[in-house]
């Protein structure tokens, strides 16, 4: 009888240091899961704000097109000799 007791006890402590690991690893991925919810949070601001930026710069005039095609087109031929 009192060696059932025993491994009674044995086991119950077992389940409560268990129970204890379970916890702390719970809030420890909560406390993760918060770090990732306000970065996400903080990143969609910034994204808006500066869709908001692009928006009210309104289009670009043809001649800034012109330039970045020209541009665009020097880095493709630059790859392309540093390639070869």
């Amino acid at each position: 009888m009192k060696e059932k007791e025993e491994k009674l006890k044995k086991d119950i402590e077992k389940l409560k240091q268990e129970e204890s690991n379970s916890t702390r690893s719970l809030q420890d991925e909560w406390k993760t899961m918060e770090k990732l919810l306000t970065r996400r949070n903080i990143l969609l601001q910034k994204r808006d704000e500066l869709e908001r930026k692009i928006r009210d710069l309104g289009p670009l005039p043809e001649s800034v097109e012109q330039y970045v095609s020209l541009h665009c087109e020097y880095y493709r031929t630059d790859d392309i000799c540093w390639s070869l």
